[in-house]
């Protein structure tokens, strides 16, 4: 037992640099449906895969709290989140993963062959390996292997930054049309309880507002008006205290557009 969970918590071979983008995929699940990556983040998807080796525990650990994270988006985002555990190697057969579904208690498909995809992402690390797509642009938005304090895997503090990540894709799906920009202005208080501000830089000229909740919905909007001057290079700006005291405590997104079209984009919390 003290080998298997080694192997689950050891490095088994180096590491590639870490990819930002993620290569497309064709596959056929231990069923017989066939799931294409680049597809379903053409629908809005967001895919989580979750690379596994059998007799781990920390894999089926992984994949409980995955299923509750999950669970808890697919409230606001029913059917927006692709799930699949995929085996390691090329040699683990479907019988086997089969069984290991049953076991760990998964609702989601399971992957055979998956040698290939992990190796793109980093190689054989400890198992298991996580690593979440989305967007039109088919970012990487979340990788296990890229822990600043040098751990692998998948455990409970990693759940936050899981969430985050997929519930921000998928809130910026839900304006796919616009020019989307991430940061470039600070949003205060942050968290916020009755009011809060946005702060651009000095190079920003921006026309209006929009915040949204988890599910996409706008629930307020307005024309950004600043105390800046006539030279609008020279000063940062700040815009009139908007009021958010109508909002339920949450998580939200606030869309800044600018005159040239672009959409700036920042998310701030309603806590009370």
């Amino acid at each position: 037992m003290k080998h298997i969970l080694l192997l689950c918590s050891l490095l088994l071979a180096g590491i590639s640099s870490a990819q930002t983008t993620a290569q497309d995929w064709q596959k056929s699940d231990c069923d017989g449906n066939t799931y294409g990556l680049f597809d379903m983040c053409d629908s809005g998807d967001v895919v989580v895969m979750e690379f596994i080796m059998m007799n781990c525990s920390p894999c089926v650990t992984a994949a409980n709290l995955m299923k509750t994270a999950v669970e808890e988006i697919e409230q606001t985002h029913p059917g927006k989140v692709k799930v699949f555990s995929i085996s390691f190697n090329n040699t683990t057969t479907c019988n086997v993963l089969r069984t290991w579904k049953t076991n760990a208690g998964c609702t989601w498909p399971v992957v055979a062959n998956g040698k290939d995809i992990l190796e793109y992402y980093g190689g054989q690390m400890a198992m298991p390996t996580v690593i979440v797509v989305g967007g039109a642009d088919k970012k990487v938005i979340f990788n296990s292997l890229d822990e600043s304090d040098g751990r692998a895997g998948f455990i409970e503090a990693d759940v936050a930054a899981f969430k985050t990540a997929i519930t921000n894709s998928l809130t910026q799906s839900s304006v796919k049309q616009e020019k989307i920009v991430e940061g470039g202005f600070v949003i205060s208080p942050n968290p916020a309880s009755y009011s809060m501000s946005i702060h651009t830089s000095a190079m920003m000229h921006a026309s209006s507002y929009r915040i949204i909740d988890m599910k996409g919905n706008t629930v307020l909007e307005g024309r950004y008006d600043d105390s800046r001057d006539g030279n609008l290079q020279q000063r940062s700006g700040s815009s009139d205290p908007i009021v958010i005291s109508t909002l339920p405590s949450g998580a939200y997104t606030v869309l800044l557009t600018l005159v040239d079209g672009k959409v700036h984009t920042s998310q701030f919390t309603v806590a009370r």
